[in-house]
């Protein structure tokens, strides 16, 4: 069932316009989180840090690039999905 959940794309994977607005690309990732979540047992449920990680990998590499520039770019394992917003 896991692996029919569909995964979002990217969010901006080269330079140029993104393929939705952030606000929301981000409900995406959220609810693919939440559903991705509601069907693993208790104790496999992602942390706060694989939730961040994952996030940051479907950025795309310019979406890394432009967050890696961030002041906050140290932190993306405490980051809230809301630092992403800023």
């Amino acid at each position: 069932m896991a692996d029919k959940i569909p995964m979002p794309r990217e969010f901006l994977a080269h330079p140029g316009e993104p393929i939705l607005l952030f606000k929301f690309w981000i409900n995406l990732y959220e609810n693919y989180i939440f559903m991705k979540d509601s069907i693993r047992s208790v104790e496999n449920k992602m942390t706060h840090e694989e939730k961040n990680r994952f996030l940051f990998s479907l950025l795309g590499l310019e979406g890394i690039r432009i967050f890696s520039a961030q002041p906050m770019a140290s932190q993306i394992s405490t980051a809230n999905s809301k630092d992403f917003q800023k």
